[in-house]
C-alpha cells in the first residue's frame, strides 16, 4: 500500500507584499526549481529584476508567480491570495512550508480582523449590545456605531478590491512609513469622522 500524493494549497487573508517578499519567494523557488515565471499587468517576465525594470516602483494589485518541478503557483489578485503546490512529497512539502512563512509574514497588520467569520461574530455581538446597551448616553453609543460601520465597510473594500497589494520597493525605502501606516491613518481619520457625523445625524433627526 502506498500513500497517494495530494496537492497542498492555502488561501490567505489580505496581504501586502514588498519587493523584499517577492525576492524571498523568487530565491526560495530557485533553490529547488528553475527560475519562476512572473505574470503581471498582462505581461510575462523572466525574473523579478525584469519586472522592476519595466514597471518601476509602482504598486500593483495582480500577480501570478509559477514554477515547475515541483509545480507551484502563487496567485495574488484583488479578491484573493492563494498558494498551490502540486504535491505533498517531502521536497514539495518543504517548499510549501517556506513559501507559506513568507506569505504569512506579508499579511496585513491585524490580519485576523479581516476574517469574514470574525466579522460575523463581531456583528452579532455589536447588534445585541446595541439593542440592550445601558443608558450611559447616546453620543458614545452612536460614535461606536459609526466606527463599527466604518470598519465593516473597510473590510469589504479590502477583501473585494484590495485583497493583494504588491509594492515594488523595499520596506526600508524612503517614504515607506506612509505606505506602512496608510491603512491605520486612513482608518483612524475615517472612523472619527464617520462616528461624529453619524452621531450628529442621529441627534438631528432624533429631535
Amino acid at each position: 500500500m502506498e500513500k497517494v500524493s495530494q496537492p497542498l494549497e492555502k488561501n490567505y487573508l489580505p496581504v501586502k507584499l514588498y519587493l523584499d517578499d517577492l525576492r524571498a519567494i523568487e530565491e526560495t523557488l530557485i533553490e529547488v526549481s528553475a527560475r519562476p515565471n512572473i505574470e503581471a499587468g498582462g505581461y510575462r517576465f523572466a525574473s523579478l529584476e525584469e519586472l522592476t525594470m519595466e514597471i518601476g516602483n509602482h504598486d500593483i494589485a495582480e500577480m501570478e508567480i509559477s514554477s515547475s518541478g515541483p509545480h507551484v503557483t502563487i496567485e495574488l489578485t484583488r479578491k484573493w491570495a492563494r498558494l498551490y503546490v502540486g504535491s505533498s512529497e517531502a521536497t514539495s512539502a518543504g517548499l510549501f512550508f517556506k513559501l507559506d512563512e513568507i506569505l504569512k509574514h506579508a499579511r496585513r497588520r491585524l490580519w485576523f480582523l479581516y476574517s469574514y467569520y470574525l466579522q460575523t461574530v463581531f456583528n452579532m455581538v455589536f447588534i445585541v449590545t446595541w439593542f440592550f446597551h445601558s443608558s450611559i448616553g447616546d453620543l458614545p453609543s452612536k460614535f461606536t456605531l459609526g466606527v463599527w460601520a466604518m470598519w465593516v465597510l473597510w473590510v469589504l473594500v479590502v477583501r473585494l478590491h484590495h485583497h493583494s497589494v504588491i509594492i515594488l520597493s523595499s520596506r526600508n525605502a524612503k517614504g515607506s512609513f506612509w505606505i506602512r501606516k496608510k491603512d491605520d491613518i486612513i482608518m483612524l481619520v475615517i472612523g472619527v469622522a464617520l462616528g461624529v457625523l453619524g452621531s450628529w445625524v442621529a441627534n438631528y433627526f432624533g429631535k
